[in-house]
């Protein structure tokens, strides 16, 4: 197996003292030099640099003179042969000694031999494989050391496998690599230089191995970023420390921090050691510690600092997870820390000093093994959740599910993604998922009778949410600040619900029951229907008999096919619903109201199947339908559908029938791949779209190439 990387390591040796001689030698349509002394031979480089190009391979011999040496030593480089694609040395070669490939552009692999002589290059040497933008695997030669500048600019590497065995990484070694999100510090590496991962503008993540020897970072900040010299200008958002580390650096785009490994003692956070004013981790907002922790130091995380007798904040700690085997906190550890809203500890047995949390004014949630740990942490918190048997905690995903299924979960800002409640769950409590803006959407049981107060507060990237028809009562502040929240549907039941539940969110269009006061905003598409003749449906709206249809979601599907029983649409129903595109109307429709598909510009086709065109106002569609959309009618009804307002706006009229559709259907289990392109008809013979993906329910024709089949869609 071949070893991916180059490194350098001591003095150079001395060259043999003997006479040599240095030749040119062609193999496999490449030339190139060597220097020959009484046994071997020596690489030196391209004999012609600016021709070399494409794949090269070295031979593990060269002849001259009639003799044949073994090729066993490099000693020079491929400087800017931007052509070189791939370099292959021989098993043969075991000693590398100058060796660079700096500045070719289009090379992407280079394969070195397994068994070589450890040796690293001196620190004068430029970087190896700098500029190499098209290098997708870096290799290594020395297992100790990652030289400066060895693999700067590398644009193409994607990630880097360092081997356990490296101790040092030297300066600028991967700045400017754009194209890592993650990388490994190995857990022998004791140092790290400043400015090493500089620049890498996609570096998401940092992973500090786990292990017993201390690193030490480079802690210098730059006063501008207020980050780390040594990640400046990549933005890091988390990182894993699984060691005692000293001099740590700030980097002020990191969002999370997780401890564990050979990590014990926490104690390197305080913004008031580094060298720069103003350092801080002004966007951390979770610390998980792992169950190797045991003690968290004073002040060690503490909310603000003092410089130049000004006070900053020095965080925006939002929740932490404290693990079972922490023994002590210290004296104000986690002070100060105003935005600090939820707290979960597992342990039972840890001595918290009673000013480790004070000043914590926002600290509202905490979960503890039982109530007296609860109230060390806190004397009067608003929610306390006792951690007993049968409940499931999941520290990796920052939730506690109850014992009981009518329970809903205990939750903290670490929870990423779609929530499911369980269906027997009729209550969310208080605060029960407030300040948690990476949950993006939750499922809630269809049981669901009432949301607490301030139960979805601050979940800021929150944008799918369907209320249950079962809802009755909406808290204050219920979904206060939820940003990313367009739509919403309040069902029929509600009968309690405050005028602030909706506070600071940005929604565009909502429905509410006519039993109600408009609960919106001004500027949102306010829509009422009637709370006696309803019923909700995946955020639709409809009358008991589904004969009336009031409110589309945002959420609606780039098709839709409006129910056959539907014969009216209310005023504004599809307003807004930017991602429609075909819309399919029943034969019995009879009645449109104004402004139906208000701003939908996205609307390439309408399907009536009625042959007699319902009236209405003009201004169902917006003037770009009419001017682009094509208006499907039922063959021989163009004529009556142009003269009656407003469909003889539409600039395209077409009568669909049979010719324009499918004939017949050749076999309803025809060999249709559904995967590949293929045209989707109505049973009307109206084509309504060219691939079977997002179809609403119903009865489709299919046809791709000569192959028609009926497929039904649930």
């Amino acid at each position: 197996m071949k070893k991916h990387l180059l490194f350098l390591l001591a003095a150079l040796p001395a060259l043999p003292a003997s006479a040599s001689d240095d030749v040119d030698f062609p193999y496999e349509g490449q030339t190139l030099s060597y220097r020959i002394d009484s046994t071997t031979a020596t690489l030196l480089g391209p004999a012609d640099r600016d021709n070399l190009s494409g794949d090269v391979v070295i031979p593990d011999e060269v002849i001259y003179e009639g003799k044949a040496y073994p090729v066993t030593a490099f000693s020079g480089g491929f400087e800017n042969c931007t052509g070189l694609i791939s370099v292959t040395f021989p098993e043969s070669m075991t000693k590398f000694w100058d060796f660079t490939f700096k500045g070719c552009t289009g090379l992407t692999t280079v394969h070195i031999p397994e068994h070589h002589e450890p040796y690293y290059f001196p620190t004068s040497f430029p970087g190896c494989f700098e500029g190499c933008t098209s290098l997708t695997t870096l290799p290594i030669l020395d297992d100790t050391h990652i030289p400066n500048r060895y693999a700067y600019g590398c644009t193409g590497l994607t990630s880097i496998d360092l081997p356990e065995s490296i101790s040092y990484i030297g300066e600028n070694a991967f700045t400017g690599c754009t194209g890592l999100t993650s990388v490994t510090i190995p857990g022998k590496v004791k140092w790290l230089d400043p400015a090493c991962f500089q620049n890498c503008s996609n570096l998401k993540t940092v992973i500090i191995a786990d292990s017993e020897e201390k690193l030490t970072v480079y802690a210098k900040v730059d006063d501008e970023t207020r980050t780390s010299m040594t990640f400046r200008g990549s933005p890091v958002e988390h990182v894993y420390i699984g060691r005692q580390c000293s001099q740590f650096f700030p980097i002020s785009t990191v969002k999370t921090l997780e401890f564990g490994g050979g990590c014990t003692n926490v104690d390197f956070i305080s913004p008031s050691r580094y060298y720069a004013p103003h350092a801080d981790w002004r966007s951390l907002t979770g610390i998980t510690f792992g169950n190797s922790v045991t003690e968290i130091a004073e002040e060690a995380f503490e909310g603000e600092y003092t410089q130049y007798s000004q006070t900053y904040p020095a965080h925006s700690l939002s929740w932490i997870i404290l693990p079972e085997s922490l023994k002590k906190i210290g004296s104000k550890a986690f002070a100060n820390c105003k935005k600090l809203f939820s707290v979960m500890i597992l342990s039972s047995d840890c001595d918290i000093a009673d000013d480790a949390f004070s000043g914590c004014s926002w600290l509202n949630k905490i979960a503890a093994p039982d109530e007296e740990t609860a109230l060390k942490i806190k004397q009067k918190p608003n929610s306390v959740w006792t951690i007993s048997a049968g409940e499931t905690v999941d520290v990796e995903k920052g939730i506690i599910w109850g014992a009981n299924a009518d329970t809903a979960p205990w939750v903290t800002g670490k929870y990423t993604g779609k929530l499911v409640i369980p269906e027997d769950v009729t209550s969310l409590y208080w605060i029960c998922m407030a300040e948690c803006p990476n949950i993006t959407e939750v499922i809630l049981p269809s049981k669901l009778e009432t949301i607490g107060v301030q139960a979805f507060l601050n979940c800021t990237s929150l944008t799918e949410l369907i209320l249950p028809s079962k809802l009755e009562t909406i808290g204050s502040q219920a979904f206060q600040n939820c940003t990313s929240l367009k739509d919403i549907t309040i069902p029929n039941r509600i009968t309690e619900m405050e005028t602030d539940a909706f506070d600071g969110t940005e929604l565009v269009k909502g429905a509410y029951p006519d039993m109600l006061s408009n609960p919106f905003k001004d500027g949102v598409e306010a829509i009422s229907y009637d709370a006696y003749d309803s019923m909700t449906e995946d955020g639709f709206v409809y009358s008991r008999h589904k004969d009336r249809l009031y409110y589309a979601p945002l959420s609606v599907s780039s098709t839709f096919e409006v129910p056959e029983s539907v014969v009216e649409i209310t005023t504004h129903a599809f307003s807004q619903c930017a991602a429609l595109e075909s819309v399919i109307l029943p034969a019995g429709l009879a009645t449109l109201g104004d402004g139906v598909w208000n701003d939908c510009q996205s609307i390439t086709s309408v399907t009536c199947k009625g042959p007699e065109p319902v009236s209405a106002n003009r201004d169902p569609f917006p003037n770009t339908v009419y001017d682009e959309a094509t208006l499907y009618v039922p063959k021989g009804s163009e004529a009556v559908y142009g003269n009656v307002v407003p469909w003889r706006y539409f600039n395209n009229i077409v009568g669909a029938g049979n010719e324009n559709g499918v004939e017949e259907v050749i076999s309803d289990n025809a060999a249709v791949d559904l995967n590949l392109p293929c045209e989707v008809y109505s049973l009307q013979g109206v084509k309504v779209a060219d691939t079977t993906a997002d179809l609403p329910a119903g009865i489709y024709i299919v046809r791709q190439g000569e192959t028609v089949m009926k497929i039904a869609v649930k």
